[in-house]
């Protein structure tokens, strides 16, 4: 007679939440059992390798589950187990968000023309010409042509920040002189080098190959708008980028007179009758800004930032979170409960809870009864490398 072997695929979340289960089921017969004392071990084993795929000991939750002492008998396991379970919990449901972030989304292109201001009317030109074969503001930036750069109250460095982050980039630089002279185009230069931008170049017609500098170099597409190649170069250009944008090719006798246009506003225009007060005056408020934002950057690198989040677990249990998302520890770090609610029992004091380093947070298990208030307002001071005397009050919703 032979024997049925009923078989199941489990995925690694299920494996982890089946031997949980497997324990708890265990514990409720023998705690100090052998069965119980094994199971817990193969749980505790399997829920280290599964959630180490996701995170690591830079996470304060990750580390203290990883590396709790698991010597001792079954009720000190039991401990254990009752102690980790809130931020095993927490880690497990954060896995989903995480596997999101993770999947191969498929960035969408973008065209950012890295230039000096004082270049402003060939990129102008250059600009038109992109416009030809489809180009607008949804997929090309440059900060010098209205319609195409930076809005009225955005910060600049941010939205170049985001723009190397949330695109596959495509850099034209055009080099010149000028370029070379500016310290936020050289910062451009470089970042699309780091972030593995996509880049082509265009050298005005007062640059020559030999004083091309940086990191970029000639075996992309580098096209020098008064050589004998210039309009086979930007024909080479205008294929590669309709096809990476997948634009509809224009007709050929379209293109070449809007190229050869071009070409013809750029050799054309006059260095040296360029408005230099008008351009020094965009590059000075642009270092400015520059120098502002590194300051305000620094002073971020010294503040601690409280927040807190409610982790909703089963019917009536939840986890009020306390983290620190700052750059710097809190010291003395204080919280206040300003609408205390009978309904609400938190099982731990609040009050002060002394220094919350970076990355890290303190739990406090809550109790929910009927008729509770909807949120929960609460007020943190502490001190820090930027502040001696900080406050923040905050309003959580109690769901």
């Amino acid at each position: 007679m032979k024997m049925m072997i009923k078989t199941s695929i489990f995925s690694e979340e299920e494996k982890v939440r089946s031997l949980e289960n497997d324990y708890k089921t265990a514990i409720s017969k023998d705690v100090n059992s052998n069965i119980a004392i094994a199971a817990y071990h193969e749980w505790h084993s399997a829920a280290v390798i599964y959630l180490g795929k996701y995170f690591t000991n830079a996470d304060a939750d990750f580390a203290r589950f990883k590396n709790i002492d698991n010597t001792g008998n079954g009720y000190t396991l039991e401990n254990n187990f009752d102690g980790l379970y809130s931020i095993y919990n927490f880690m497990m449901s954060q896995v989903n968000n995480i596997d999101k972030n993770q999947m191969g989304i498929k960035k969408s292109p973008m065209v950012f023309i890295s230039h000096s201001s004082k270049d402003k009317k060939f990129v102008e030109a250059l600009v038109e010409l992109l416009e030809s074969i489809g180009f607008d503001e949804n997929n090309l930036f440059c900060s010098s042509v209205d319609g195409y750069g930076i809005g009225l109250g955005e910060d600049i460095f941010n939205t170049l920040k985001n723009l190397f982050l949330e695109h596959e980039l495509y850099v034209l630089f055009v080099h010149s002189p000028r370029y070379y002279n500016s310290t936020v185009s050289m910062n451009e230069m470089g970042a699309a080098w780091v972030l593995r931008a996509n880049y082509y170049s265009l050298l005005t017609k007062d640059m020559s190959y030999n004083e091309m500098s940086g990191v970029v170099n000639s075996n992309s597409i580098a096209i020098k708008v008064d050589s004998d190649d210039a309009k086979a170069r930007l024909t080479e250009l205008k294929e590669k980028l309709c096809a990476a944008f997948s634009f509809k090719d224009i007709s050929g006798v379209k293109w070449e007179r809007k190229r050869d246009k071009f070409l013809e506003v750029v050799n054309s225009i006059d260095i040296t009758s360029n408005d230099n007060n008008l351009s020094d005056s965009v590059d000075k408020e642009y270092k400015r800004l520059q120098i502002e934002k590194m300051r305000k950057e620094a002073d971020e690198q010294k503040k601690a930032i409280i927040r807190s989040e409610i982790i909703n677990l089963q019917a009536g249990s939840r986890i009020l979170k306390i983290s620190n998302k700052g750059k710097s520890t809190a010291k003395n770090l204080k919280i206040e409960w300003l609408n205390p609610d009978d309904n609400i029992m938190v099982l731990s004091n609040l009050g002060e809870i002394g220094d919350l380093t970076p990355g890290n947070a303190r739990l406090f298990n809550m109790v929910l009864s009927i008729g509770h208030s909807e949120t929960m307002d609460l007020r943190y001071t502490w001190s820090d490398e930027f502040s001696e005397e900080n406050l923040y009050d905050e309003s959580i919703q109690v769901f």
